[in-house]
Order: structure tokens, then C-alpha cells, then sequence
């Protein structure tokens, strides 16, 4: 019985022992480096345990990031619970890599340097000034020369590598100028389009910049 005792204390000892968990947040301006855009962004860390088959949560640390988008802290974690952290996102944000209600590595450090963009607005339009007729095929597509994966138009290319689709297209004689601006992240892009008619193809490419909180108007005639 006393040995029974004994061990079921040393369970209870070593769940209930709170480990030191280390947070650092760091927020970057893919474009300028900085991290000012997140200057007062509210970080949380909340609790989660299972007592009684029934989930509960609490708020256990919160507080902002400094001017620089940087915040460092600790936390005293319990062995038996789980800790996520989520960080409120700027309204002037519109891409991110940090994503809500990442989970945290008790009794160790958890480093989240992520990366970001603000946002301008984009008023694509095109215009088939030389169509031919209802079998005339368009198609196009633009992406961040930062990185191509990144906020990619992919509407019609197929596959990972973006290739252009045979399925997929805009028909016939096309006019589109563009009554709303789309939000997209601040930077350099790369856009490039292709033409069918009849046995002919036609490609285009140019590139175009997006600044933070302008519209940005880019037409195609084709």
C-alpha cells in the first residue's frame, strides 16, 4: 500500500512540476526588414488541459510587441497541459507566415521569426483589342518576384510548377476593366500571359509594383 502510495505522489510530483518555456517573437518586413508594422500587436499563450474528458482553456500570458515588432518572455508550463500561442495581425497586414494557435515546446525555447507584407491594391483589367472571334483563348497570371510562391494568381496554370493549363481559359472577345481593386502584398511583380487563335500562340510578360496603401492599375490588350 505504501509503495502504491508513493508512486502514484511521484506521478502527481512530476506532472505538477512547471517547466521554464522561453518565447520569442520577432516580426520582419519582407521588403524593408523591419518590424515596426506590428508595434503594439497583442500576443496570447493559452493553457489547455483534459480533466474529466472535458477540454478546459485559460489565458496564462499576454502582453504586446515592442516598436520593433519583438516581444521576449517566459512562461512556468505544467508537464500535463498544452500550450498554443496566437498574435493578433495588423489591419494594414495581408500576408504572413506566423500562424495563430502555434503550439509551444514545454521547458524549451520556442522561436517565431516570421515574415510579412502590408498591402496595396491591385485594378487588373484586360481588353481583346485584336480578337478574331468566339474561339480566341486567354490566359494569364502574376506573382511576387520576391518569391513565386508567395500571394501566386494561379486561376489558370495547373501542376506545381504553375504551367500553363490546356483546359482553362478565358473565350471569345474579352473586356474586363476592372470595377473593383484587389488587396494584395506591397512589392515587385512578375505577370506574363498567353494568347491562342486558331494555330498561333502569343506570350507576354511584364512586371508592375504594388506600393503600400495605392492602387495600382494594369491593363492587357491583346
Amino acid at each position: 500500500m505504501k509503495k502504491t502510495t508513493f508512486l502514484l505522489l511521484l506521478v502527481l510530483v512530476l506532472f505538477s512540476c512547471k517547466k521554464k518555456t522561453y518565447i520569442t517573437i520577432q516580426a520582419e518586413n519582407y521588403i524593408t526588414g523591419e518590424g515596426s508594422d506590428y508595434a503594439g500587436a497583442t500576443y496570447y499563450v493559452v493553457e489547455s488541459y483534459t480533466p474529466l474528458f472535458e477540454v478546459k482553456s485559460k489565458q496564462v500570458a499576454t502582453g504586446t510587441l515592442d516598436e520593433n515588432g519583438h516581444a521576449a518572455f517566459e512562461i512556468k508550463a505544467n508537464g500535463n497541459r498544452k500550450y498554443k500561442i496566437s498574435l493578433t495581425q495588423p489591419e494594414n497586414v495581408c500576408y504572413t507566415t506566423f500562424r495563430n494557435y502555434q503550439s509551444l515546446d514545454e521547458g524549451a525555447d520556442n522561436v517565431f521569426n516570421f515574415k510579412y507584407g502590408t498591402c496595396g491594391y491591385l485594378n487588373f483589367q484586360y481588353n481583346s483589342v485584336f480578337c478574331e472571334g468566339p474561339n480566341d483563348k486567354f490566359q494569364y497570371k502574376y506573382y511576387t518576384s520576391i518569391n513565386s510562391e508567395m500571394y501566386f494568381y494561379t486561376g489558370f496554370t495547373t501542376g506545381a510548377d504553375n504551367n500553363w493549363s490546356e483546359n482553362t481559359f478565358l473565350d471569345g472577345c474579352r473586356t474586363y476593366l476592372g470595377d473593383y481593386s484587389k488587396i494584395i502584398p506591397v512589392g515587385p511583380y512578375e505577370i506574363a500571359w498567353r494568347v491562342i487563335r486558331g494555330t498561333d500562340t502569343t506570350y507576354g510578360t511584364d512586371t508592375f509594383y504594388i506600393n503600400e496603401n495605392d492602387t495600382t492599375t494594369y491593363l492587357i490588350e491583346y
